[in-house]
């Protein structure tokens, strides 16, 4: 499992892509599956408190080798950032539930 920002980022923050992950993605010539994580409303970075709930983890639909760097980082940061914010809101309406 590879962040692609390098590290977790704050639920709510932003981290850069690297372009590392596109280099693997390249070199190495095959899928990437993306996974998604509402982690951070748990676990939050730099932190050793750990909060009750319960962790979503989501894969997604692999990127398919071929692209070039700039449309894949493109299609991987819309779709981690996207799937994300979706299970982030998903765990919020849960505990208010």
């Amino acid at each position: 499992m590879i962040f692609p920002e390098g590290t977790r980022a704050p639920v709510g923050g932003r981290n850069p892509y690297h372009p590392g992950v596109a280099a693997l993605y390249r070199h190495l010539g095959c899928p990437v599956v993306p996974v998604a994580l509402n982690s951070g409303l748990f676990w939050p970075r730099r932190s050793f408190v750990k909060r009750p709930g319960r962790i979503a983890l989501e894969f997604l639909a692999p990127i398919e080798p071929g692209l070039d760097r700039k449309r894949f980082m493109a299609e991987l940061e819309q779709r981690l950032e996207s799937a994300t914010a979706r299970l982030i809101a998903e765990a919020r309406e849960a505990r208010r539930g």
